[in-house]
Order: structure tokens, then sequence, then C-alpha cells
């Protein structure tokens, strides 16, 4: 063969070699049809295993990795005293119990910075354990963006409602409003032995989520809600409200005696053209007149206030009918208050996330308040129980966020300073604190 023809050859081999090249390199990213060796070995929807490019970790485990801890304080404020205390108390801990692990703090400052935060995270991998503490609206903002995610969240500060039903990897360490007051229902019917409650709470989503909370405690310990009030949010006077509530016609036809003020009702009626009408106060009967308490049974008045109402509101009742006890929200924890109406609040119990001034005979608190030099406030007191509850949890060495998971749920009841944790009956802890007002002085029952 001459050498013009061999050349010839060589080129038209080239050429066809190109054209195929060219053919598989369009076909490839075109085609619809596997070949038998492209076939996936699974079925449409399943998660293909890793080819020999990838490690021997498949997606799914992939997405469950995670470095240390974020602390996230989404206060309004940087500089808030509250978010200072938290970060101070719970680094005190964090650092006490040993912890080796990664941890960082981030300070977004509003529900969008919130979400951004929870984005530049994820696409750093993300941790293993997100903590929030803050405003209620960047609360829920890492909610819903942490479970997009599946991150793990531990949501310290509390709300009126859980945010649990986000996400099934969120959890609250402290006991929603509601959760707060089905358990003092549950206490009152139960241990108290009050087969009826009375509700009185604001016309808002404070007070819709305490009534129905305090609604389900009573009637699932097998007691009644015998009435219901909601009052004005920002109401200055509850006067004509609680005369309405404890002058209900269920309470009546029981024998139940009704409040009584300065003037009769007819009396009002002609005085102010409203037989609830005028600035009266309010309060039981005279002592000799009264009814002994066993013959018509006692009852609960389960009255939620906000914090600067608590005085307003006492002094427009100067006192409950014998049989009649008093029960609130957390809101009525102020001491110095409830001290200047004893014929109204000695003796009324309620409900708190947390214990004020903490136990003093906890070996943490202890040399956390010798170190500063002063008593730790409520927010260290959370900051200390938050930072030691995840050191516990850390200290098992989860691997995975589904390890993390598994570790806070099944966490054995925790008792912290100030701050019990119970996740026994889900990812809301379920364990409020019950005080009493005695003498001028709360003291603990439950």
């Amino acid at each position: 063969m001459s050498r013009w023809n061999r050349r010839t050859l060589g080129a038209a081999a080239l050429c066809l070699l190109f054209l195929l090249a060219g053919c598989e390199a369009l076909r490839g990213p075109l085609r619809t049809t596997p070949t038998r060796a492209d076939k996936p070995e699974t079925s449409p929807g399943d998660i293909a295993p890793p080819s020999s490019r990838d490690s021997a970790i498949t997606r799914s485990e992939r997405d469950e990795t995670g470095a240390g801890l974020v602390l996230m304080l989404g206060f309004s404020w940087m500089d808030d005293s509250a978010a200072v205390g938290f970060e101070r108390a719970f680094r005190f801990a964090l650092n006490r119990s040993q912890y080796v692990g990664r941890f960082d703090v981030v300070r977004p400052g509003s529900p969008f910075e919130t979400l951004s935060l929870c984005d530049s995270l994820a696409m750093t991998g993300g941790p293993l354990l997100a903590i929030f503490a803050g405003d209620e609206g960047s609360a829920a903002a890492a909610a819903m963006r942490a479970a997009e995610q599946g991150i793990p969240l531990l949501k310290i500060t509390a709300d009126q409602r859980s945010y649990t039903e986000i996400g099934d990897r969120v959890f609250e360490f402290l006991p929603s409003g509601q959760k707060q007051a089905e358990v003092l229902g549950r206490f009152a019917a139960l241990d108290l032995g009050l087969a009826v409650g009375m509700i009185l709470t604001p016309q808002d989503a404070k007070g819709r989520a305490h009534a129905a909370g305090f609604a389900k405690g009573t009637t699932q310990a097998g007691g009644r809600i015998e009435a219901e009030r909601f009052y004005p949010a920002f109401a200055a006077n509850v006067r004509n409200e609680i005369a309405e509530l404890l002058g209900n016609e269920q309470r009546k036809a029981r024998g139940a005696l009704p409040l009584t003020g300065a003037l009769t009702e007819e009396e009002r009626e002609q005085m102010f053209g409203d037989p609830l009408g005028g600035e009266m106060l309010l309060g039981g009967r005279d002592a000799d007149s009264l009814m002994p308490s066993g013959s018509v049974g006692s009852e609960g008045l389960y009255f939620v206030v906000a914090p600067e109402r608590v005085e307003t509101f006492a002094s427009q009742l100067t006192r409950l009918p014998e049989g009649t006890i008093l029960l609130g929200n957390s809101s009525w924890l102020n001491e110095n208050a409830l001290a200047r109406y004893p014929s109204l609040t000695e003796g009324m119990y309620l409900t708190a996330p947390l214990l004020q001034h903490g136990d003093e005979t906890a070996p943490l608190l202890a040399i956390y308040q010798e170190s500063n030099g002063s008593l730790a406030d409520a927010w260290e007191l959370l900051g200390l129980d938050a930072g030691d509850f995840v050191s516990q949890v850390m200290n098992r060495s989860p691997r995975s966020r589904q390890d993390v998971v598994h570790q806070l749920s099944s966490m054995p009841p925790f008792a912290g300073a100030a701050v019990t944790v119970d996740f026994s009956e889900g990812k809301e802890n379920r364990a409020a604190r019950i005080l009493q007002f005695e003498a001028g002085e709360f003291r603990v029952v439950r």
C-alpha cells in the first residue's frame, strides 16, 4: 500500500474515533434508556448505594453528621443582660463538665437573621445539637429551619405553646405556659381534691393557651370546668368578669355563695345602670354567714394575669368565698405584692417553669456564685442548668444527630439548681414547679 493510502486510511480512522467519542459525549447526559451496565440496582425513589468514588457512608448517614454545639442567642438587643447572664452561666457549666467538643455562639437579632444563620450553619455541615434561647419570633424561626435541616434543637426559653409539633427533633427544655397550666389543673384535681374549676384569663394567645392547658389537666384528672371567662388583654378592671364567673348559674345551683360588694345588684343597677357596674371592691360574705366549705365542695379559680397587673387585680378582689382556692400562673411570683393582700393570696397555689432563687445546696450553683461573688439571677440559673443538662447529653458521646435525639429522649429526669427536666412523656419537659404562698413567701410543693 502506498504511503499516501496509508496516510488517508489513518486520517479516516482518526476521524471515526473522534466521531464516536463525540456521540458518546452527547449520548451520556441526554440518554433516557440506560444500558444493562448502567441500570440501577434500586427501585425508583430509593437511595442508590455509593459508588467507588464515594466513602462508605450513605447519603442519609452523611445528613446525620455534624460537629459539636451551637448556642443561638436570639434576643433583640445584642447586649441584653438576659443573654449575657445566660451565656456566662452556660459556658461555666460546659467548662466544668470538661466538654472538649466544638462550641460556637451566634447572636441573631431578628427572626430573619435567625433563618439566615441557620442556613449558613447548614452549608458548613451544621452542629450535632443546636441550643436556642431568646425571643418568641426568633425561636419559631429557629425551630422551623432546624426541623427542615434535620438538626436537633433544644429550645431553652418557654413560650405559651410548645414548638415540638414543628419537628420531631425539637425539644422544649422548659414547659410551655399551656403545659404549666395543665400540670396545675391536674394537681388541683388530684392533690387538692378540687372537683370544680373556674377559669379567668386574658383574651389573647397567652390566655387561650393557659385556659386550654388548665381545662385539659383538670378534666383528665377527673375534675370539671364549670365556667370560663376572658377579659380584654389590656383591661385595668376585671370586677365584672369576676362577678359573672363566681355568679354563674351552675355554681348557684350547687349552693355556692357568690361574691358580694358594698352594694347589692339592685342598688348598683339603680346607681350605675348595670347590676355589675361601678368600682366596688368584691369579697366573700362575712365569716359568720358563710356556709361550711364542705357543704358545697371545694373549688378552684384559675386566674391568669400579666406581671404588671398583679397588684391592680388583687386590689379589686379582697377575698374569695370560703372553700374557693386561688390558683395562678407564674406572673403571680411577686412576694411583695401578694403580701399586701393576704386575705386573698394566703395559701394560693401557682405554677412556674423554674425556681426564682434556685436551690443553693446544688453544688454547681454554689461554685458558680462563689466564683462570681454574687447570687445568680433567673437567667443565670437557667443558663447554668441548661449547660449542665447539655453537658450530660454530650458526655454520652453521641456520634450522629440521630444519636443526640435518642440521648435527649432517653435522659433520666434531671434535677438542676432551678429546673427539673423530664422528657418521659415526649419532647416537651413535663416537670413544672408548683409553689404555695404562705406567710409572705413561696414554698415549693412539687
